[in-house]
């Protein structure tokens, strides 16, 4: 269960009411799409930089500039003629924020106080300028808000849109790899935001929700922060969850043979012929209600059959499969680009026999195990540094002890 407020929802619903459901003709038969190879780039592997290199590499001199100008602006404009701040201050600003949100306290006195007091925050600069400093940051002019939300400029993430379009101006100049996967993924944050959303099953309950698209690596490469709003995208399917996954994949080369992974809470087969169009082959997980007329076995008698029973139609003009398999449950695919075959066994554990049994998988079903996690790897990959960087800040602060 996701909550967000009643306007972004109803935006979402009325985004998705308005789209036309195509029908497709349904065949079993076997399923030989057109497979356009993927073409690698002729780019040098890039260098690994170091730690400070990275960070300048999101964090530009022409964004740092940027912020420093809409700050000293802010604080003139609150009368506060003092403050003239520089590039190399916002920068030393952001990077004790990071440190902070590694390392956090109930609250930013207690990083100078004598007892609790972290040198690796409060040698920067004086609490009393810290606090000077975050109360006039800003990403943008105040002045030029657009208010009416019927206009064509509202942006609701307008204050730090200056923010957001740089960094994911880097994410794009990285080269993406064959294989990528789209979902979504919560920025941690319980302060007051109209786009912030709940979820009570995920570890992070309050967050922004965002739209990232990740190799299967677990690198960003494209990305879009959910604000309740449908996407402006180039060729809309006409379904909220499908034109966020065509908005992160605008991006992507045309006709060079990319595989992109996704879940069923995007997946339609309307979205799957969009993107083929581009020359772009994906797979997902997709639910029942959006078959279209697709044939496939009943539930009740794929569960009667047993485990790794597999059932598949495809579409008249051999484009789209749809693989039905039942495991422990059934679970539905459809592809542009893989299909059952080849069938290899996997291990599964029998709680009748209480032994591991050897159960048919069709290769749509590891293909899409095997590169769907990209984002989840993400997630994993920022856990890990938050714990290095508590690890180093401990270090640290044992060391000054002695």
């Amino acid at each position: 269960m996701v909550i967000a407020l009643k306007q972004p929802r109803a935006l979402m619903k009325n985004a998705s009411a308005n789209a036309r459901r195509k029908s497709y003709i349904w065949r079993r038969r076997p399923f030989n799409p057109k497979t356009e190879a993927f073409i690698e780039s002729d780019e040098e592997i890039p260098s690994v930089l170091r730690p400070i290199e990275y960070f300048r590499k999101y964090f530009t001199p022409q964004l740092l500039s940027h912020i420093s100008f809409e700050t000293n602006r802010k604080a003139t404009q609150c009368l506060y003629s003092n403050l003239a701040t520089t590039v190399a201050e916002i920068e030393i600003l952001i990077g004790m924020l990071l440190t902070m949100g590694v390392s956090e306290m109930p609250r930013y006195r207690i990083y100078w106080a004598n007892q609790t007091r972290m040198d690796t925050v409060a040698n920067c600069m004086s609490r009393n300028r810290f606090e000077t400093l975050l109360r006039f940051l800003h990403f943008n002019d105040n002045d030029k808000v657009v208010m009416d939300r019927s206009h064509p400029d509202y942006d609701r993430f307008y204050k730090i849109r200056p923010l957001i379009k740089s960094i994911r101006k880097t994410c794009l100049e990285e080269t993406p790899g064959e294989l990528q996967s789209v979902d979504k993924h919560i920025i941690p944050y319980k302060g007051r935001c109209k786009m912030k959303y709940y979820n009570p099953r995920k570890p992070d309950k309050w967050g922004l929700k965002v739209i990232a698209r990740c190799g299967k690596n677990g690198f960003v490469h494209d990305f879009w922060l959910c604000d309740g709003m449908a996407p402006k995208v180039e060729n809309p399917v006409g379904f909220f969850a499908a034109d966020v996954v065509m908005k992160v994949c605008e991006t992507l080369p045309k006709h060079k043979g990319y595989k992109v992974f996704f879940d069923n809470y995007f997946a339609f087969l309307e979205l799957q012929e969009a993107l083929l169009r581009d020359g772009i082959h994906s797979v997902a997980t997709i639910r029942s209600n959006r078959l279209r007329g697709c044939l496939v076995m009943p539930s009740n008698e794929l569960k009667r059959k047993g485990r790794g029973t597999t059932h598949f139609c495809c579409t008249k003009d051999n484009k789209l499969c749809v693989v039905k398999w039942f495991d422990n449950r059934e679970v539905i695919l459809a592809s542009t680009y893989k299909c059952v075959d080849p069938v290899k066994p996997v291990r599964r554990w029998d709680k009748r026999q209480r032994q591991f049994i050897d159960v048919p998988c069709p290769q749509i079903v590891k293909e899409y195990n095997q590169f769907m996690g990209g984002v989840d790897l993400t997630g994993i990959y920022l856990l890990l540094a938050a714990i290095a960087a508590i690890l180093a800040l401990k270090r640290t602060s044992t060391n000054q002890i002695k």
